[in-house]
């Protein structure tokens, strides 16, 4: 099946960077974008927001095709597809642009992890701060296993967005701290855990 109707910028793309675009289109992935697109959009593909998204698409798959007029439009397509809070568009935005140029930085994919991660830290240190606020046992193991979830999705983020690797050490190595000192406060409750797990966090001592 042909390619979708271009915006107009594509009239400035060299014959070249046409002739990739079309020779690598696949309309399946496209159509699978613009359905899942569709799903969650209040009127479906009659919503201005699904025209102006789709066109970003097409305007992703210049920029992986070579255009250099496009340069950028990924990171924007990811960025726009953030407020949708639907991890499944950047991926099947990913699988249509992967044919364009496999081997090219999953930007759109990316923006979407970091965002995702950002809101687990969030939510993970709201919990904390309310789980301090608990007065037992139980709920100062969560506080240390919600405080562990913030600082391993910290690192997971800095680890995405190539961040140096020392900070994060440093949050990995809070976030294991913090695991190892709720499966203490647990055993001191009263919390049974099998041996081995026991044994694995106080095997290793942690700065």
């Amino acid at each position: 099946m042909s390619s979708p109707q271009f915006p107009l910028q594509a009239l400035n793309v060299p014959q070249n960077v046409l002739d990739h675009y079309n020779g690598h289109y696949n309309n399946d992935s496209y159509r699978a974008f613009r359905e899942a697109l569709a799903a969650g959009l209040p009127g479906g593909e009659a919503h201005p927001d699904h025209t102006a998204l789709m066109n970003m698409l097409i305007d992703s798959a210049f920029e992986r095709s070579g255009a250099e007029l496009y340069r950028g439009a990924s990171v924007r397509l990811g960025a726009a597809l953030v407020k949708y809070q639907n991890l499944e568009l950047f991926a099947l935005a990913e699988q249509h642009l992967r044919h364009f140029d496999s081997n090219a930085d999953e930007t759109v994919l990316t923006a979407g992890l970091l965002h995702m991660l950002e809101t687990l830290h969030i939510l993970a240190e709201s919990g904390a701060r309310a789980a301090s606020d608990h007065h037992g046992w139980r709920g100062r193991v969560v506080f240390w296993w919600l405080s562990a979830i913030a600082h391993i999705a910290q690192a997971a983020h800095a680890v995405l967005s190539e961040s140096h690797n020392s900070y994060v050490q440093e949050k990995l190595a809070a976030g294991a701290r913090y695991l190892r000192d709720g499966v203490s406060e647990g055993a001191v409750g009263g919390l049974v855990m099998a041996y081995p797990i026991m044994n694995w966090f106080t095997r290793f001592p942690l700065p």
